[in-house]
């Protein structure tokens, strides 16, 4: 009836790719599949729990999806050479990368400038043991031993799990830790440009070099270092690198993370509000990847 150009199906859940295969298959319209996060490959899947059968059906219509989208939009190269090499008939050209992003409007009229003589770092978001962040916090406590003149905290917002942060509590003082459980969006944002230094952690997990969280780039829009901890070689640590943002590490590289630490905090005896300065992080503004997508969309409809 309404003759839509182009249709758009965007997952997870991916059973929202089957409405564009079946629009695809009834109608001819082209279609885009936008694939956020990888779906027999995504690194929980074995814990879903699925029967033999279930499993051959799952990866049927991940297939069909793959072989019959005029364009396969995903958020990473790792996720891109996956889908590949599901099926001799998928078209290399026809998986397209556009990473997630960052709004930018959160960040208009505001500066990143801290007000506490305080060196913090700040890490936003839910974390599990999957995380393997024993190490980090470790590199944190042997850091605030060795700097004992000086004010550290370790802002965590977000969600961990009770074990997680009795942890913490038993490890830092309350002048060292500080846990938010929750805080809105606008106020997360406040957090981080008031932080000197972000801590981003990928989980330790089959798949994991393609993890790309969106937290990320709002790190990057908020222009404080960023240490993380994951795959070394993975797509954040390369998008990290090529933005001059920070520096990634293996979970269990605790040496290497406190000397990155001891670093940075000498840069920041220097000058509180140490900042990149790097303006490649633009590239990731949500406008900039609307426009990609419009491309995208003038290409398969002329």
């Amino acid at each position: 009836k309404e003759k839509p150009v182009t249709v758009i199906t965007s997952s997870p859940p991916h059973s929202t790719q089957l409405i564009g295969l079946k629009l695809k298959e009834q109608f001819g319209i082209p279609w885009i599949a936008d694939m956020r996060d990888p779906w027999t490959d995504i690194y929980y899947y074995k814990k879903l729990l699925h029967t033999r059968i279930a499993k051959r059906i799952d990866k049927n219509y991940e297939k069909k999806v793959l072989e019959n989208a005029d364009k396969v939009v995903v958020v990473s190269e790792s996720i891109r050479r996956s889908f590949i090499q599901k099926s001799k008939l998928i078209k290399q050209e026809n998986i397209v990368v556009i990473p997630n992003g960052f709004d930018e409007k959160d960040f208009e009229n505001k500066t990143p400038i801290q007000s506490e003589n305080k060196f913090i770092i700040t890490y936003t978001g839910t974390i599990a043991e999957s995380y393997s962040p024993y190490k980090f916090f470790n590199a944190i406590a042997k850091l605030i031993k060795n700097n004992s003149d000086i004010n550290i905290l370790f802002r965590f917002i977000g969600s961990m799990p009770k074990e997680m942060h009795d942890f913490l509590k038993s490890n830092f003082s309350a002048k060292n830790f500080e846990y938010i459980h929750y805080s809105p969006h606008e106020k997360v944002i406040d957090y981080m440009l008031r932080s000197s230094v972000l801590y981003l952690a990928i989980p330790h997990a089959e798949g994991n070099k393609g993890i790309l969280t969106g937290k990320l780039f709002e790190y990057l829009a908020a222009r404080k270092p960023i240490i993380a901890t994951g795959p070394v070689d993975g797509d954040a640590a390369a998008i990290i690198s090529s933005c001059r943002a920070g520096k990634m590490f293996e979970a269990n590289d605790e040496i290497g993370i406190l000397t990155y630490l001891q670093n940075l905090l000498n840069e920041w005896k220097i000058n509180k509000n140490i900042s990149v300065e790097s303006e490649v992080y633009k590239k990731y503004s949500r406008k900039n990847l609307a426009g990609q997508f419009a491309e995208l969309i003038s290409k398969i409809t002329h």
